[in-house]
């Protein structure tokens, strides 16, 4: 009797712990499952060559608007936080038929994407750093970075 009972319980255990494990892996797998389909529901779709290399000149020429003096033309007329010069304002002038005013730094995010997007396959300006570089130097100079 003894031995029967104690048989009946220590299958008892082991049966319920493999039903409870199997129990506990599964309940575990649903909400990860579940977790997945919210983090793949939250995701936002990639960004485009020309948004990444936006925010990249824009850290690089004044990281992200946060240097002093801005509005202080530099050595070659440079301002705001895109750090135009003339000459780019000019011609973004002659593309768009739009003024440019270099303090306003949302309507310029969208006039140098407007720039990249005009010169960038004129170029074969192909990634990021190609784009950044294009902006730094412009055209011509871009043209005698890559050895053109």
């Amino acid at each position: 009797m003894r031995f029967r009972t104690v048989v009946m319980v220590l299958l008892g255990f082991l049966l319920g712990d493999c039903i409870g494990n199997w129990f506990t892996d599964r309940v575990q797998e649903d909400r990860i499952t579940e977790l997945e389909s919210h983090v793949s529901a939250l995701e936002t779709p990639k960004m485009d060559i020309y948004e990444q290399a936006l925010h990249v000149i824009l850290w690089a020429e004044s990281r992200n608007g946060l240097m002093p003096n801005l509005d202080v033309p530099g050595p070659n007329g440079e301002l705001g936080s895109w750090q135009v010069t003339p000459v780019w304002i000019a011609d973004i002038k002659r593309l768009t038929g739009e003024t440019v005013n270099p303090m306003d730094k949302d309507n310029m995010r969208r006039q140098a994407k407007v720039w990249l997007k005009h010169y960038g396959p004129r170029v074969g300006a192909e990634t990021v750093e190609d784009l950044r570089q294009l902006y730094r130097r412009g055209p011509t100079g871009y043209r005698r970075w890559k050895g053109e």
